[in-house]
Order: structure tokens, then C-alpha cells, then sequence
């Protein structure tokens, strides 16, 4: 894949993830995809963790990403998106600014770091 094909690809994926179109954007990650859990500290790997990360984080907060810059890297690609992310019991709303970092086999997402 080119750089601007992981571009358009990440985009795809950011905007089904904010229409939590989980299996759309499970099936575009690599069956071993690594993937970070940022309140434990921890790394998930494969579909079934990462589908039951979203998932339970999902009926605590209503997270919105969205990519502002796309960078080449020779690791992969990183974005830098602005999270929008609400409360449900509460409604607080926090807004940051963070670096994804992914890396790709052939079409595959194989792993995600957040920094």
C-alpha cells in the first residue's frame, strides 16, 4: 500500500469507529493485531480483546476521534487526532490531542501505539 492508500484507510477507519462500526473496523486490522489498553497500561492482541476493549469502554463514554495530520514514518503511520470523549453517567466532556502510531502488513493493521 502507498502512503496515501494507508490515508484514505485510516480515515475510513476513524470515521466507522465514530459510527461504531466495530466488525467494519476489526476486518481491517491483522487477526493478531497488537493493541494498546491505555487505562491498564497493557497490550491487547487478536479481534476477540479488541472488540471487548471497545465495547466495554463503550458503554461508560462516547468517544470521538478524528485525524487531523497524517505523517509517513518508517515504523508506519502516525495520525494525530483530536478525541472528543463524553461521560454518559455524568455527560463531562475532555478534548485532547494524541498521536496514533500504526503499523501495517501489506493492507493489515498489525498494531496501534498511543503517544
Amino acid at each position: 500500500m502507498t502512503f496515501q492508500d494507508k490515508v484514505r484507510r485510516l480515515s475510513d477507519l476513524y470515521r466507522a469507529f465514530n459510527r461504531r462500526e466495530i466488525d467494519r473496523v476489526l476486518a481491517a486490522l491483522s487477526p493478531a493485531v497488537r493493541w494498546p489498553n491505555v487505562l491498564e497500561k497493557s497490550e491487547l492482541r487478536g479481534h476477540a480483546a479488541v472488540r471487548a476493549y471497545w465495547l466495554k469502554q463503550l458503554e461508560t463514554i462516547e468517544p470521538h476521534v478524528e485525524p487531523v495530520e497524517f505523517e509517513e514514518r518508517p515504523d508506519g503511520v502516525a495520525v494525530r487526532v483530536r478525541q472528543v470523549v463524553t461521560v454518559k453517567a455524568t455527560g463531562q466532556v475532555t478534548e485532547s490531542s494524541v498521536t496514533h502510531t500504526y503499523a501495517f502488513d501489506d493492507s493489515l493493521v498489525t498494531s496501534m501505539v498511543v503517544s
